[in-house]
C-alpha cells in the first residue's frame, strides 16, 4: 500500500461540526462501522462495553438536550453511544471462556484454568478499577470506530461533552450496569461547516515520538 493512500483518509477526517441532515449513510456502510467495533481488540479479549445505535428521533433530542444542544446529536445521520461496564461480575468472564469453548474448542482444563486466573485477578479489583478499566477498552472501540468511518468516507465526530447522569437516563441505563462516556455522530459534513477546510493540527513527530 502505498504511503498516501494509507494516510489519506487520516487527514481527509476531521471532527464535523455540522452535518447535512438530508444525507444518510448506507446500512452497508453502518455494519460495516459496527463490524469494525466488534472486532477491536481488547485486553484479555473481553469486550467490556456495548454500542447502542440510537435510531428514535426522541431519544436523539433528549440526548440533543443532555449534550447542551450541540446539533450532532440530532443532525447526523446515525449516532452511536458507547457504554462500558460499570463494574462486572464474573459472567463477563464466563461469556468468554464460553465463546472461546464454541468457536475454538480449547482444551477444557486449559480454558478453565485461564476463566479461573481472570476471576482471581478481576476479583480483587473494586468496581472503581473495573469501571475505569472497561472505559478504556470501551475507548479502543471508538477509535476503530472513527477510522473506519474515515476509509468509508463517512464523516464524524465523537461526543464527550453531555451530562452523563442525564444520557445514561434517557438511554435507560441506570439499571443495567452500564455507563455511556462517549458518543460517535456519523454522516456527512454540511458544506456549512467552516471546520472542515481548516488545517489539521498535530504535534510534530519531532515532540511527540521519542526514539530510545
Amino acid at each position: 500500500m502505498k504511503t498516501d493512500s494509507f494516510l489519506s483518509s487520516r487527514m481527509w477526517r476531521y471532527a464535523t461540526k455540522r452535518f447535512d441532515s438530508t444525507k444518510k449513510m448506507s446500512e452497508e456502510h453502518l455494519n460495516l462501522i459496527l463490524e469494525s467495533i466488534r472486532l477491536t481488540p481488547t485486553s484479555y479479549g473481553l469486550q467490556p462495553f456495548k454500542v447502542m445505535v440510537v435510531n428514535s428521533l426522541n431519544l436523539r433530542e433528549q440526548l440533543r438536550l443532555a449534550g447542551f444542544n450541540q446539533p450532532q446529536f440530532t443532525d447526523a445521520s446515525h449516532l452511536l453511544a458507547f457504554a462500558h461496564y460499570d463494574g462486572f461480575s464474573e459472567e463477563l468472564i464466563d461469556r468468554f471462556i464460553d465463546l472461546n469453548k464454541e468457536i475454538r474448542n480449547p482444551d477444557p482444563e486449559k480454558i478453565e484454568g485461564y476463566g479461573s486466573f481472570l476471576k482471581d485477578l478481576f476479583g480483587s479489583w473494586s468496581t472503581e478499577q473495573k469501571a475505569h478499566w472497561a472505559d478504556k477498552q470501551m475507548y479502543l472501540a471508538l477509535g476503530n470506530a472513527l477510522q473506519a468511518a474515515a476509509d468509508l468516507k463517512v464523516d464524524s465526530c465523537a461526543l464527550e461533552g453531555f451530562d452523563a447522569v442525564k444520557a445514561n437516563e434517557v438511554l435507560g441505563l441506570g439499571e443495567k450496569h452500564f455507563k455511556v462516556t462517549a458518543f460517535l455522530a456519523l454522516g456527512y459534513r454540511s458544506s456549512e461547516d467552516a471546520t472542515q477546510h481548516l488545517p489539521k493540527v498535530r504535534v510534530p513527530s519531532s515532540v511527540m515520538i521519542e526514539i530510545i
